[in-house]
């Protein structure tokens, strides 16, 4: 099914209300042709809107250091920014991390703080998002990059972007010593 080119949902939804708008209009149907006119401007508004936030906004990522030994912090700052002229009402920020180095137990990447929010950012605002990673092994890891999703306010359009790229940080044994701990 993925590489066919499947009718989105969003078109499902303005061919019926456009084929009951007719249909209302046929039959002369006032309060139903009403509600699909309604209907269709709250559709076409929220769809232009999802896709104006989604493209106002842009991020950067900043880490104090990409070189760190075992139990060393590395700090990474996360800043997005609103570059449009209208509030954004809801932004999810996701900054990506290998699966497995979260996944054992102990993991090889403690994290502090969050590397997931959601958020709202006003016109031409900020955000950032702080958190620090301690490489718990030895190992090549990768970092990002920020996916972020919006949409309208009514769950109709969703929109899905990747704004940041990927950068890499290495782990190596501490000092004076052979083995990882």
């Amino acid at each position: 099914m993925a590489g066919k080119n499947a009718c989105p949902t969003t078109m499902k939804w303005f061919a019926g209300a456009i084929l009951l708008l007719i249909i209302a209009i046929l039959f002369g149907f006032d309060l139903l042709a009403y509600a699909m006119y309604v209907l269709l401007a709250v559709m076409i508004v929220s769809r232009y809107l999802s896709h104006n936030w989604a493209q106002s906004l842009a991020a950067t990522r900043e880490c104090n250091r990409l070189s760190a030994e075992i139990g060393d912090h590395v700090a990474v700052v996360v800043t997005l920014k609103n570059t449009g002229r209208w509030p954004v009402t809801w932004v999810l920020l996701e900054d990506l991390l290998p699966r497995d180095a979260l996944l054992f137990d102990p993991p090889r990447l403690k994290i502090g703080g969050r590397r997931v929010q959601l958020t709202m950012l006003r016109a031409s605002g900020r955000k950032t998002m702080n958190y620090q990673l301690t490489p718990t092994r030895r190992g090549y890891y990768q970092l990002g990059p920020l996916v972020l999703e919006t949409g309208d306010l009514f769950g109709l359009h969703r929109r899905y972007r990747v704004l940041t790229e990927r950068c890499c940080a290495t782990a190596c044994c501490t000092r004076g010593s052979d083995r990882e701990r």
